[in-house]
């Protein structure tokens, strides 16, 4: 599938964000997997293209903000949620997101089901 990422750690800017093609992401504890019909980047997006994380893991995916239905429900998830559920949320970070941080902005993400609406 096709995300928009930073390919290595000297990359900056907003040159530097590459439409790549990248693994579906596993669903773990707590966890959901959305498949993505809308994606924002926002402002705090483009400063961090810009500036970067030491923890990142590369090629790291930006994005915070996503729009879609449940495509996979992993273990420990609450009965409230279920396949098919339109679902939107919003991440402080993405490094929250998954046990990999590389999730955001994909057409399928691991997302905390905590953290949808």
């Amino acid at each position: 599938m096709k995300a928009y990422v930073i390919e290595q750690a000297d990359d900056h800017g907003l040159d530097a964000i590459k439409l790549a093609e990248v693994p579906i992401p596993a669903v773990g504890p707590g966890q959901v997997l959305v498949k993505v019909h809308a994606v924002g980047l926002n402002p705090v997006d483009y400063k961090l293209a810009e500036g970067g994380d030491p923890d990142w893991s590369f090629p790291h995916t930006l994005g915070l903000d996503v729009a879609g239905e449940i495509a996979a429900i992993g273990p420990d998830v609450s009965e409230d949620w279920h396949l098919g559920m339109r679902v939107a949320g919003h991440m402080a970070t993405c490094a929250t997101m998954a046990a990999s941080p590389n999730t955001c902005h994909r057409r399928r993400m691991s997302w905390p089901a905590s953290r949808m609406t």
